[in-house]
């Protein structure tokens, strides 16, 4: 959640990019391992959150979402900017 905000904030998201297109990114750069992480990416639920919390300003971390390691935020960028 916390790369999601980081591109609102940076204003890739909705106006270069749309939240699916990260939601598919991230999912096949970051695949789930355990079924709840998979359920985070299948079912959507970080374009719903995206729709219904990103504007409050509080950093919650959500079940089922698989975090993101230094290299996979690298990846993640370099796959958006590409």
């Amino acid at each position: 959640m916390s790369f999601v905000r980081f591109l609102r904030e940076a204003e890739c998201v909705p106006h270069l990019i749309n939240i699916e297109h990260i939601e598919d990114c991230l999912g096949r750069i970051v695949p789930g391992t355990v079924p709840k992480e998979n359920d985070f990416y299948y079912k959507h639920f970080l374009s719903d959150v995206y729709s219904k919390e990103m504007d409050k300003n509080s950093e919650t971390k959500h079940e089922g979402d698989p975090g993101l390691l230094f290299f996979e935020f690298q990846m993640s960028i370099a796959r958006i900017a590409w």
